[in-house]
């Protein structure tokens, strides 16, 4: 197979920071992002193909399908452009000595388009509808769509941070994160018409809840022992699905309800100084 892309690609990020008193400072920016990325591609299936892909059985070959995907392809023509655009700020507030407070807050918006157009070539004639066919529509399928959306999003953090000794530093986070839609733009699952299921064509975003408490500590000189506490909650969460419709040559972008993540992590660490 060869699916050879090029994609171009602009970035600009913008910072402002200062002061706003003794114990106040902060950072403002913005961010913006385009990437447009085209891809022709073509994969094409050998000899052997059919035992990787197919049902090897009996019946199968008293049918005479081992030869259905030799010399059986597919072009492709995909393109996808993403714009993204960002508003953030953070404040650090040293309420003592000991205690600081930092909040922070980041404002978010995407637009994505797309589309996916594939041709079969090649492989042995069979007439629509016989199972020499339909094994070859298993695997590579004609599909043509377009996918696009648009979303925006709140996300922020805020953390609490107490000296409680020189050597000593606790602190306790909550944040919030996600991660932007997606776009099937490879491949879908074929609905009941064999047509493609364009309800998959996009995928939620991810909603990410963190909460981490942990301890860093220098007990002595050029050594350091951390612990942290952590618990994360992601819903919708993107996952690849291999789905025989497709074609188990590649799966597709869906969601997964919840995901949880939680452990408690302990770190030390050794600072060697050379002469």
């Amino acid at each position: 197979s060869q699916n050879p892309s090029k994609s171009f690609q602009w970035s600009q990020e913008v910072r402002y920071a200062g002061d706003l008193g003794e114990n106040l400072n902060y950072v403002i920016g913005a961010f913006w992002f385009n990437q447009v990325t085209k891809t022709l591609g073509r994969e094409e299936q050998g000899s052997a193909a059919w035992r990787w892909l197919a049902n090897p059985t009996t019946a199968n070959q008293t049918l005479g399908l081992a030869g259905a995907l030799t010399g059986y392809g597919q072009r492709a023509e995909i393109r996808s452009d993403h714009t993204s655009a960002a508003l953030f700020g953070q404040v650090e507030w040293n309420v003592t000595d000991q205690l600081r407070i930092i909040p922070g807050l980041r404002f978010n918006y995407d637009e994505k388009e797309g589309y996916y157009r594939t041709q079969t070539y090649g492989g042995v004639q069979y007439a629509p509808g016989t199972p020499g066919r339909n094994l070859q529509l298993s695997i590579l399928t004609p599909l043509a769509y377009e996918s696009s959306g648009d979303d925006d999003n709140i996300s922020g953090q805020l953390t609490v941070a107490y000296d409680i000794a020189d050597n000593v530093n606790a602190y306790a986070t909550y944040s919030t994160a996600f991660k932007t839609f997606g776009l099937n733009n490879n491949g879908l699952p074929l609905d009941a018409n064999n047509q493609p299921a364009l309800s998959a064509a996009t995928v939620k975003p991810e909603d990410e809840k963190h909460i981490e408490i942990g301890l860093k500590t220098r007990p002595l000189p050029g050594l350091t022992a951390n612990f942290t506490l952590y618990r994360t909650e992601i819903d919708d969460f993107q996952a690849n699905v291999v789905n025989g419709q497709v074609g188990v040559l590649r799966g597709y972008l869906a969601n997964a309800e919840k995901v949880r993540v939680q452990g408690i992590l302990t770190r030390r660490a050794c600072e060697r100084h050379r002469r």
